[in-house]
């Protein structure tokens, strides 16, 4: 309980002095955590929180990544809430964009966006949002083409696939009333 104590006192003394640094390094880890599913796997089903500890601080050391981030982690593997690691990152986002004013988007689109088509993007919500600005941009190739953008209680969806399933509901709505 004593290190666990220390760990969430030196994470959140990093929270309260840069929340900024802190939350890039969480959506780092998040990011590792996305891209790599069968560490996250590991992680839960390893028996051994010695050896979860030792992979993450390997981990950490590569990554360059803070030690009051790692001591964090470290306090989730020992209270074996690693598995919701996903529930806590999105908890910390929420509080994140609270203590700091930004409102979070979510981006999604057909296809990888070229840098310059993520900037125009985010300018331009950035003008109509006139508040800081937590990006997320996903691919989903489902979509077909085009945009959906989502933040607060708002939905935007410009996809190729939205709009063809208004398409067919508009068809079928028009045969049923013939």
């Amino acid at each position: 309980m004593k290190n666990n104590f220390f760990a969430y006192a030196l994470a959140l003394f990093d929270l309260n002095k840069n929340p900024t640094k802190v939350f890039k390094e969480l959506n780092d880890w998040y990011s590792v955590n996305k891209q790599f599913p069968s560490l996250t796997k590991f992680l839960i089903k390893c028996p051994s929180k010695i050896i979860q500890k030792k992979l993450v601080a390997e981990l950490f050391k590569t990554l360059n990544l803070s030690s009051s981030l790692l001591h964090w982690l470290w306090v989730v593997i020992d209270d074996s809430q690693y598995a919701n690691f996903n529930l806590i990152y999105k908890e910390c986002k929420k509080r994140f964009c609270a203590l700091t004013n930004t409102v979070d988007v979510h981006i999604t689109s057909a296809f990888k966006l070229s840098n310059a088509q993520e900037q125009q993007i985010m300018n331009k919500l950035k003008t109509i949002i006139s508040s800081n600005v937590n990006f997320e941009i996903e691919v989903d190739t489902s979509l077909i083409g085009g945009l959906k953008i989502s933040y607060q209680n708002n939905i935007y969806d410009n996809t190729i696939k939205n709009k063809l399933f208004f398409l067919k509901n508009k068809l079928l709505e028009t045969k049923e009333n013939q």
